[in-house]
């Protein structure tokens, strides 16, 4: 049981040591992809006035009979 207790101890001290080495490294480099994304954005070419520009275009529906979709249509005359 001491053995145990003894080497979860040196496991999590074990752990906060590696993670003061190496947290810093993690940090910097996530820090410098967020400024390259950053940059590339800011690099695009700005839309002329007027420009319309469009990123995503959905992919065409197919029409339908319009009548399907609302159930049983029946012509009728008004009698008055």
């Amino acid at each position: 049981m001491i053995r145990f207790i003894l080497t979860l101890i040196l496991i999590v001290y074990g752990f906060r040591l590696l993670a003061r080495l190496f947290m810093p490294l993690m940090v910097k480099t996530v820090v410098k992809k967020a400024q390259e994304n950053f940059n590339k954005q800011q690099q695009r070419p700005a839309a002329q006035e007027g420009e319309i520009h469009v990123d995503y275009m959905p992919a065409a529906e197919k029409k339908k009979n319009q009548l399907k979709d609302k159930g049983d249509f029946i012509d009728y005359e008004e009698i008055k």
